[in-house]
């Protein structure tokens, strides 16, 4: 195995690999340190947030459609999840004017959404960062590597200029091994606080159908009894 990373490395440690990328390697060791940082916390907070809990929004509407918002708000006070916030107040808001009452739940769950969205533009700046730093390292080597060699009187081995290739590319190598993975890592962690808003957005149109057929079937009885309030007042009238 130690013979295998041994190869995998060009035939060097990976202390010698980084001493001879010269300076450059430094920030991009740190960009590799705060990538790695960055990932594993926002994993640990989207492991533990999870995803929106659809059966207790179908629940809690259920509640609202049968006129128990009282039961809804106790159901969605007990979870400690985000998303029964910002369900439980849109019950609270039930029977608000529509404007401010979307205006709330909007801010409400925007609070949500920017706390799992939290640290994915540095991973997005890292993941841009690190190869251009690489590619800055192997410019600066390839000009140093000439600048060399422009100094030699006598005549140039193939091998001279090979040498000074061969170490500024490392950077570039190694910036790509840091800019990959946060490229990807930050794709896959923005994809899944997309799919946690499409889904927190499920269940507030849920709970919002589940408050309007509670009101028609408030208002449905008002409107049975209309008819038969017409005909005794026209009689009344007639009298």
């Amino acid at each position: 195995m130690a013979a295998l990373l041994h190869d995998v490395i060009w035939g060097q440690s990976l202390p010698e690999l980084f001493r001879m990328g010269g300076p450059v390697m430094w920030p991009i060791l740190v960009c590799s340190v705060l990538a790695l940082a960055i990932i594993a916390e926002r994993c640990l907070v989207l492991l533990f947030i999870g995803r929106v809990p659809r059966r207790l929004a179908t629940k809690a509407a259920e509640h609202v459609a049968r006129g128990r918002a009282g039961e809804a708000r106790a159901l969605l006070g007990r979870s400690r999840h985000p998303a029964a916030r910002v369900f439980e107040r849109q019950v609270e808001l039930a029977g608000r004017p529509g404007a401010p009452r979307e205006e709330i739940l909007q801010r409400e769950g925007g609070l949500v959404i920017e706390r799992l969205e939290a640290r994915l533009s540095p991973l997005q700046l890292i993941a841009q960062i690190a190869p251009l730093l690489g590619l800055l390292g192997t410019v600066s080597g390839l000009v140093e590597s000439f600048w060399d060699l422009e100094q030699i009187s006598g005549p140039v081995e193939p091998s001279d200029l090979a040498a000074g290739i061969w170490a500024a590319l490392l950077t570039t190598v190694f910036g790509l091994v840091v800019g990959i993975p946060a490229s990807a890592a930050a794709h896959l962690l923005s994809d899944r606080v997309s799919g946690f808003a499409r889904h927190l957005g499920f269940g507030v149109t849920q709970l919002e159908e589940a408050a309007l057929r509670a009101s028609e079937a408030g208002a449905a009885p008002a409107a049975g009894n209309a008819p038969t309030s017409e005909p005794t007042t026209a009689r009344l009238a007639a009298n």
